[in-house]
């Protein structure tokens, strides 16, 4: 057995890779050592952070300065935490690339993204694929950067191409162990994933790694995972399955050593304990570990954790906490080159929060910018949110109206659904502010409006729908309903609360607005109170109710379970059907008296302006229309949910264009039919790329 091979039996088997490229005169070097400081020692630490310890006493004593040592050193350092002595290191640096590749990692933790770059740029000039571990890595810290200043499409190509990478040097490389590379990453992509908003396909990316990383020897890949679908599961709403994941990642980070590692681990069940109720104890463990950070000098991470921190003294009704901390960490963020997208929003809201106007302006323009450069369609709806709160005041209410109106134009454009539902709430409650100064009944109108808009995107089985319902019953009150109205209305939504499986806390939500009114019109009628009087609390009652609905989750979201889209010429026939569900229930709605009640509105929809929807009940279905020209464009869903109504819109927009202006004369002759279907076919493919519902099920 050579050294090489007995030394890989003394390690952990998730390092083998790395040694097969350190010569085996410096393996016996560190094997010496090893057992030199063992017999040394009454106490016993982590093997990684032991093994550190032993190379950079190599590097310094024995001026070991092979290149494979070299990148084997600089993994270590900083899987150790030891990022000070490894920049001390940099200035007895002799011009070993593998050595400079990890100082690149510290800058990216420093926020100085262009001074990382310009040294992978530099080490791509001699680190080639024939040291093929320093090369990979190399392509995926370029790859990191790419993705840490928001370059998400460029991202996605530069991962792509990662991917590629190791397929070649597997190739090249018979039998190299790649499995770290290849999962970290799918990793990364699915960070890009969730920052382009494709939230389904991150998901089954993350399901995929995790059903193969039981399998997987290699320790920290498997510890990478954990945490990267912890993550995922956490923004999905999945806590427990996330801190379990979590959980598991720990032991794994504990057992190799990787400091920095179970360090950012520590922070995330902090936050963990803040979201089930324990704050005191999650700002404890934040605190603890902003200061750890702070030791292993990763700027970055004190800025991300510090920022959670604030957060949830902002949360907590704890502003000026919340306020001093940002504006100690604006200090921070000001020696960092550059910063996230998302540390620009959250320092900007809590100023804003706080009316700090000139911070929150600061870290809007800085977000403004970023954008301009590297573009990102859930930051620029932040961008358009954020920039509304800060001209909420009277002078300015329409300013914020119409930022508001930015944003959910981009958020329907992109159909990211939650975000439309955070602006129609919003929409809701700004028109509603702005009523109180205006008193114009039309803004009340449109507040309940878009309320309703908002209340078609909750699924029906969840209990929001009732606080939309009842906010809705008030505003009426503020029309000029009278209360008996009102009270009778909030009973209706109360029986139907009764037969649901919502429970007790949702009923008693309901009763409490109901006695909210009874008493106001008690006192109405008794003559204590007049109507401005009236008018102010339930105002108040409203915009304390839309403010508590702004933080509907993803997973909440109601989306569109479509099953046909029929275009019907004027004579009642279809010339183009696409079907979603099963052929045997496709066939029952053409077969049943689908057709016929579609013609039986015939004569409705002849008057009915072009662009105008109409909704028809059928059945089980609901089958939306809109008209142009001769035709009539349906969509069959199970509900007209807002989703849908987005959606027809925009294929009837994207049709109009150009086909049913060259064959409008289908609705007098079929015979161009097979050219129209082609024609249009495209592009309701694009529309709807994945079939609603798999038609072999």
């Amino acid at each position: 057995m050579s050294l090489n091979e007995e030394y890989l039996q003394l390690i952990p088997s998730w390092y083998h890779p790395f040694f097969k490229y350190v010569p085996e005169n410096e393996l016996e070097s560190i094997h010496m050592q090893i057992e030199f400081d063992r017999s040394n020692r009454t106490t016993t630490i982590p093997f990684f952070q032991e093994l550190s310890e032993v190379c950079l006493k190599l590097y310094k004593n024995r001026k070991v300065r092979s290149r494979y040592f070299a990148y084997l050193l600089g993994r270590l350092t900083i899987s150790a935490g030891r990022n000070k002595e490894l920049k001390e290191l940099m200035k007895d640096f002799d011009g070993i690339p593998e050595l400079k590749l990890w100082m690149g990692e510290i800058l990216v933790g420093e926020g100085d993204y262009e001074g990382a770059r310009q040294i992978y740029q530099q080490c791509e000039k001699t680190i080639t694929s024939e040291n093929p571990y320093p090369y990979l890595d190399l392509k995926l810290k370029k790859s990191n950067i790419v993705v840490a200043t928001n370059e998400y499409e460029k991202g996605m190509e530069e991962n792509e191409e990662l991917m590629d990478l190791i397929d070649f040097i597997q190739r090249q490389h018979e039998g190299l162990d790649t499995i770290m590379f290849e999962f970290t990453g799918k990793c990364e992509r699915v960070q890009i994933l969730l920052e382009l908003g494709r939230i389904p396909e991150a998901q089954d990316l993350v399901e995929e790694l995790l059903h193969r990383v039981e399998s997987i020897e290699n320790q920290e890949v498997q510890g990478y995972i954990y945490v990267v679908s912890g993550l995922l599961k956490q923004v999905l709403g999945k806590i427990p399955e996330s801190k379990d994941l979590f959980l598991k990642a720990k032991a794994i980070y504990n057992a190799i050593g990787e400091v920095p590692s179970v360090t950012f681990v520590d922070g995330v069940l902090g936050v963990f304990a803040i979201i089930e109720g324990n704050r005191a104890k999650g700002e404890e463990i934040l605190e603890d570990v902003i200061d750890r950070f702070r030791e292993l000098n990763s700027l970055f991470d004190v800025v991300q954790f510090s920022m959670i921190l604030a957060q949830s003294y902002s949360g907590a009704d704890e502003k000026d906490k919340a306020h001093a901390l940002v504006k100690e960490l604006d200090k921070y963020l000001d020696q960092m080159k550059e910063i996230t997208q998302s540390t620009c929003i959250d320092v900007a809201r809590i100023a804003i929060n706080n009316e700090d106007t000139k911070l929150a302006q600061k870290y809007l323009e800085k977000l403004r910018s970023s954008l301009t450069k590297n573009p990102s369609v859930y930051n620029q709806i932040s961008l358009h949110i954020l920039e509304s709160s800060s001209e909420s005041t009277q002078a300015n209410m329409h300013t914020g109206i119409a930022q508001t109106e930015k944003a959910l134009e981009i958020a329907e454009r992109n159909e990211i659904l939650p975000q439309v539902l955070t602006c129609k709430i919003r929409l809701s409650s700004l028109n509603l502010t702005k009523w109180m100064y205006v008193e114009n009944d039309q803004l009340l109108r449109i507040s309940q409006s878009n309320l309703y808009d908002a209340l078609m995107l909750i699924p029906s089985d969840n209990p929001n729908r009732v606080e939309f319902q009842v906010i809705g019953a008030m505003i009426e009150q503020l029309l000029g309903n009278e209360f008996e109205n009102t009270l009778t209305k909030i009973d209706e939504i109360r029986q139907e609360v009764q037969k649901s499986a919502w429970g007790e806390d949702i009923l008693s939500k309901v009763e409490k607005n109901r006695l909210k009114i009874q008493k106001l019109k008690d006192l109405y009628e008794k003559e204590e109170l007049v109507e401005d009087d009236i008018k102010i609390l339930l105002y108040n009652t409203i915009r304390r109710l839309l403010i508590g609905l702004s933080g509907i989750h993803v997973d909440q979201v109601k989306t569109t379970e479509i099953r046909m889209i029929l275009i019907v010429n004027e004579a009642g026939l279809p010339i183009f059907v696409k079907n979603f569900g099963t052929a045997g229930e496709n066939e029952d709605l053409l077969l049943s008296g689908f057709l016929t009640a579609l013609n039986s509105f015939s004569s409705v929809f002849s008057s009915t302006p072009e662009g105008h929807l109409k909704v028809i009940r059928h059945e089980n279905y609901s089958i939306m229309v809109e008209i142009y020209l001769s035709y009539m464009i349906a969509m069959v869903c199970l509900e007209d949910t807002y989703e849908a109504h987005q959606k027809l819109h925009r294929l009837v927009t994207l049709l109009s264009k150009d086909e049913f202006i060259k064959f409008r004369d289908l609705s007098q002759t079929t015979e161009r039919l097979p050219q129209f279907e082609e024609s249009i076919s495209a592009k309701i493919n694009n529309l709807f790329p994945v079939p609603q519902k798999n038609p072999t099920e």
